[in-house]
């Protein structure tokens, strides 16, 4: 998937961010965030969320995710390490 999320960005990591990743997921899913989650589950797989303005996405573990420059150029790989 491809998303224009335009100049600035905002990158909320699981592991830098913890407080602002729970709040961010509560306010994505409408759930809080289960610690104690499945490995395989939605809780455990997002490591982080990708914003701009009133856009949010959810990162996956199994995904692969960059930001590109306007001219197609990679920016910043974010994908799960």
């Amino acid at each position: 998937m491809n998303q224009e999320i335009g100049r600035e960005y905002t990158l909320v990591t699981r592991d830098h961010n913890p407080n602002d990743f729970a709040r961010t997921f509560e306010s994505n899913f409408k759930r809080p965030l289960a610690e104690d989650a499945k490995p395989d589950s939605e809780d455990a797989t997002v490591y982080a969320f990708v914003g701009s303005g009133s856009f949010i996405q959810a990162l996956y573990k199994n995904q692969t995710a960059y930001i590109m420059s306007e001219t197609g150029q990679t920016f910043a790989n974010v994908s799960f390490k």
